[in-house]
């Protein structure tokens, strides 16, 4: 069976620019945070870096054929460093741009210089990071349109971390109005249905919007994490069996969020959630979500 890792992190603190958390590599896979300590990778991560040799044992040794790698707003900005792992991998590694949107239009122009270069696509959000020096700021603002615009114009895919119901409504706008941009929702909805705060119709609404919208997609990754369960994360398999009967596999992508997810099961574990797990969802849907949606939308498209 094809399989293709959706989300992936690589990051090397000491050839990027810090994020919206201003980690500190302390080795181990343990990083400061301001004054507490918080772990972001296995022990085995000895310096911290998630390197692109690493990540492809691992995908060779779990049969894994592709991956698309990226950094976010909250490790930080590596983005030289991705485009790096995906010269020398180009067969194996699609890399996913990331620039501060708080900049607007220079932002919008960045993006488009990247997407000319014709390595890096794409762009990673993550709301409460992305906007973490400007709190009051959402995706659907004004200041952020060219950026949506040259996405659109490029037909680039937004891969996106949400924390909020008005995240939802952002995305229920943008997805009708940019319809050239697909819209991968990280996390199966993230902190905007997992999170305390989360309403109770949140995921119901988030079927709706996929349901109703044909660029918009999830991936499967980090919801054991939001479950606090240990593999074989029965919680997990429920909720992406209720996915997989609420919006359809075509609309579903296996993904793990390398490396964090380590730290509470092997590789092979998680993409066992649902190849073994996940009883109820027919081979032929399981190969559209292991890696067959994520060919076609993310490597055989530009």
């Amino acid at each position: 069976m094809k399989i293709i890792d959706t989300h992936i992190h690589l990051y090397d603190f000491k050839k990027g620019r810090p994020g919206a958390a201003h980690m500190q590599p302390l080795g181990y896979g343990k990083v400061l945070l301001g004054e507490a300590q918080g772990r972001i990778a296995p022990p085995s991560f000895a310096d911290c870096t998630s390197s692109p040799e690493v990540l492809l044992e691992y995908m060779d040794w779990c049969n894994v054929e592709k991956g698309i790698v990226m950094s976010n707003p909250y490790y930080g900005y590596f983005n030289e460093y991705v485009k790096e792992a995906v010269m020398k991998n180009p067969k194996r590694l699609k890399g996913v741009a990331l620039v501060d949107v708080l900049k607007g239009r220079d932002a919008a122009d960045e993006l488009e210089k990247i997407y000319q270069e014709g390595i890096l696509f794409g762009m990673a959000f993550e709301t409460a990071n992305t906007f973490m020096e400007r709190p009051e700021s959402h995706l659907g603002d004004p200041f952020m349109e060219p950026l949506w615009q040259c996405m659109n114009a490029y037909g680039q895919p937004a891969f996106i971390h949400m924390f909020t119901e008005s995240d939802i409504e952002d995305v229920s706008f943008l997805s009708k109005n940019y319809p050239e941009i697909r819209f991968i929702l990280c996390h199966m909805g993230a902190d905007a249905v997992w999170g305390a705060h989360a309403g109770p119709d949140c995921m119901e609404r988030l079927y709706e919007i996929m349901a109703g919208r044909e660029n918009v997609f999830v991936d499967l990754s980090s919801i054991p994490d939001y479950l606090s369960e240990s593999y074989p994360f029965p919680g997990a398999v429920r909720r992406i069996q209720d996915a997989w009967n609420k919006i359809g596999a075509q609309k579903m992508l296996w993904a793990s969020d390398y490396p964090g997810m380590l730290t509470q099961a092997t590789y092979d574990q998680l993409i066992n959630i649902v190849l073994k797990e996940c009883r109820e969802i027919p081979e032929k849907d399981k190969e559209l979500i292991m890696g067959l949606n994520a060919d076609h939308l993310l490597f055989e498209q530009k």
